[in-house]
C-alpha cells in the first residue's frame, strides 16, 4: 500500500471514528459512576497522578478483612472511604489513565454540561488509537493496513462510546500493545520494543483486566524460558524489558509502584467479583439480549469472534508462535467467559476483545496466510461501510429517561438540602456542589423507621425514597418509576 492510499485509510478512520462517536451519544445526565468519575476528574492532574490522599495499604486491607462477611460492615466501609476523601475511590479504584484526557480538556469543556465534559474524552483515545498505528504504517510497509478502518466503523465502538468508561482506552491501549509486539517479533526494531513496553504498561494503568494481560504475558515468557537454549540470556532481555515497564509505570502513574497502588486496584476488582457480583439482580431475560444488548449489536461482528479464534486453534503450530497471538487469545477466551455473567451490564466491557478480533488478529491473519483480501482497501472499505450502516440501525441510543425525569424534578425545587438514597447520591452530587446532602444505604432504609424520619428529614429539606417504602398517609409531592420526591416541609429550617 502506498502512502497516499495509507493517509487516505487513516483519514477515512477518523472520520469514522468521530462521526461515529456524535451519532450514537445520547443526551443523559451523569451515571452513578460517572458522577464520582467527574468528582475525581475535578481533582486534578496531580492528585490522580500521584493518590496522595488515599489509604495507605495496610489500612485499606484490615478494613477490608472485616468487611468481608459483613455486608452492614461493607457499607461503612464505603462511607468512612467516601467521607475520607480519596480521588482514587471515586474513580472506584481504577487506574487514572482513563481521566488525564478529561483533566486535559477540562480547561475546555469547563462550561459544557457536566456528561460532555467526561464523555468527550472518549473521542481522544479513539484519535490517539488510529494516529499511533498512522505514524507506525508512515515509517514501516508491512504495518501499513486497512483494517484500521473497521474498528471505529464498527457497533462494537459505537456501544463503547456512549459512556465514560475505562474499557474503551483500554481495548485500544492493549491493541496496540499486542500491534507492536507482532511487529516487534517479525522484525526485531529496538523502537517497537520500547513501544510494546510503554502500551504494555499503558494497559496496567487503565483497567483491572490488565492483571489478565500479565497473566497470559508471564505465562508465555515462562514457557519461552522453557524452551531457550540461553536461559540466562532470556532472563536478562526480560529482565531489562522489566525495568523500562516498571520505568513507563512510574510515568504514568507513579503510585501504581510506590504505594502499590496497582495491587489496591486488582485487590479491589477481586472484592468486587467475590463479594458484591453474586448479590447482584441479574440484568438480562435471556441469553440472545446479553448477547446483542451487552456483547454485540452487530451479529456478524458477533460471529467474527469464534471464526477468529477457530482459525487460530486450526493454525495452532503457526500462529502460537508469536508471543502477540498466544497473548491476544488468552485474554480473549478469559475476557468472554467473564462476560457470560448476567449481573455485569454495561455495553462497552467486551470492547477490548472486540478491538482484537476487528483490528490484531485479521492484520495477523493477513500477515501470516497471506492477503486474503484483509489487506485490499476497496474490500475492507465496502465492509467498514457496512458496519458503519449497520451500526445505526443495530445500536439503540442509551435509555435514561428515568434518571432524566429525577433531575428535572430536583432541578425544579433547587435544592440547598436533601436526603437521598446512596444510589442517586453520586449521580446528583456533582450538579450541587454546595448542596448539604445525606444520604442513607438503600438497603438499610426497610430498617428504619420511615414515619418518624420522615418528619426530621423534611424539616432538613428535599426527600427522595424509594417507591414500595413510602410512609403510610404521606402522599408524595412527585414521582419517577422508583422514587418518590417531597418537598420541604418548612422551608425556613432549610440550612442556606
Amino acid at each position: 500500500m502506498t502512502q497516499r492510499s495509507f493517509l487516505l485509510i487513516i483519514l477515512l478512520s477518523v472520520a469514522a471514528g468521530v462521526a461515529g462517536f456524535f451519532l450514537h451519544q445520547a443526551e443523559y445526565p451523569l451515571t452513578y459512576d460517572e458522577g464520582d468519575y467527574y468528582l475525581a476528574v475535578q481533582r486534578g492532574f496531580w492528585v490522580n497522578w500521584t493518590d496522595h490522599d488515599d489509604l495507605p495499604l495496610t489500612e485499606f486491607v484490615r478494613m477490608g478483612m472485616d468487611a468481608l462477611g459483613d455486608a452492614e460492615a461493607r457499607a461503612r466501609l464505603s462511607d468512612y472511604i467516601r467521607g475520607s476523601g480519596s480521588t482514587m475511590f471515586l474513580r472506584h479504584y481504577h487506574p487514572p489513565l482513563a481521566f488525564y484526557p478529561a483533566i486535559a480538556l477540562s480547561h475546555v469543556t469547563g462550561g459544557m454540561p457536566l456528561h460532555w465534559q467526561l464523555r468527550l474524552s472518549n473521542l481522544f483515545w479513539v484519535l490517539l488509537w488510529i494516529a499511533v498505528i498512522g505514524v507506525i504504517g508512515w515509517r514501516h510497509d508491512s504495518a501499513r493496513t486497512p483494517l484500521l478502518l473497521l474498528l471505529p466503523a464498527s457497533s462494537a465502538y459505537a456501544m463503547a462510546v456512549v459512556g465514560f468508561n475505562m474499557h474503551l482506552p483500554f481495548g485500544l491501549m492493549l491493541t496496540l500493545f499486542l500491534f507492536c509486539l507482532y511487529l516487534y517479533e517479525r522484525g526485531g526494531e529496538a523502537s517497537m520494543l520500547r513501544l510494546t513496553q510503554l502500551f504494555f504498561a499503558a494497559t496496567l494503568v487503565t483497567v483491572a483486566y490488565g492483571m489478565f494481560v500479565v497473566f497470559f504475558t508471564v505465562l508465555f515468557l515462562f514457557w519461552r524460558f522453557w524452551k531457550s537454549t540461553s536461559r540466562f540470556a532470556f532472563l536478562r532481555r526480560v529482565g531489562r524489558s522489566v525495568v523500562w515497564v516498571a520505568g513507563f509505570l512510574l510515568l504514568l502513574w507513579p503510585a501504581s509502584l510506590l504505594t502499590l497502588n496497582l495491587l489496591k486496584n486488582w485487590v479491589f476488582v477481586i472484592y468486587i467479583a467475590v463479594f458484591r457480583l453474586p448479590s447482584e439482580t441479574v440484568a438480562f431475560d435471556n441469553w440472545w439480549e446479553l448477547l446483542f444488548d451487552k456483547w454485540n449489536a452487530n451479529p456478524f461482528e458477533l460471529l467474527l469472534i469464534p471464526t477468529l479464534l477457530i482459525i487460530v486453534l486450526l493454525r495452532a503450530r503457526t500462529m502460537l508462535r508469536h508471543g502477540s497471538v498466544c497473548i491476544a487469545t488468552g485474554f480473549s477466551l478469559a475476557l468472554l467467559y467473564l462476560q457470560m455473567n448476567p449481573t455485569l451490564v454495561y455495553r462497552w466491557y467486551l470492547f477490548p476483545v472486540s478491538g482484537i478480533m476487528l483490528f490484531f488478529l485479521p492484520f495477523v491473519v493477513s500477515q501470516i496466510f497471506g492477503n486474503w483480501g484483509l489487506q485490499r482497501p476497496v474490500p475492507i472499505g465496502v465492509a467498514a461501510t457496512v458496519l458503519f450502516v449497520s451500526a445505526l440501525f443495530l445500536v439503540p441510543k442509551p435509555d435514561y429517561s428515568e434518571l432524566i425525569s429525577l433531575h428535572k424534578l430536583v432541578a425544579a425545587e433547587k435544592p440547598s438540602a436533601m436526603t437521598l438514597p446512596r444510589s442517586v447520591y453520586p449521580q446528583l452530587r456533582p450538579y450541587y456542589p454546595d448542596a448539604a446532602i445525606t444520604s442513607y444505604h438503600d438497603d438499610a432504609y426497610g430498617s428504619m423507621n420511615v414515619p418518624d424520619s420522615m418528619e426530621a428529614w423534611q424539616r432538613r429539606g428535599l426527600v427522595l425514597v424509594p417507591v414500595g417504602v413510602q410512609p403510610p398517609g404521606l402522599r408524595p409531592d412527585a414521582s419517577t418509576e422508583h422514587y418518590l420526591l417531597f418537598r420541604p416541609k418548612d422551608a425556613r429550617d432549610i440550612p442556606q
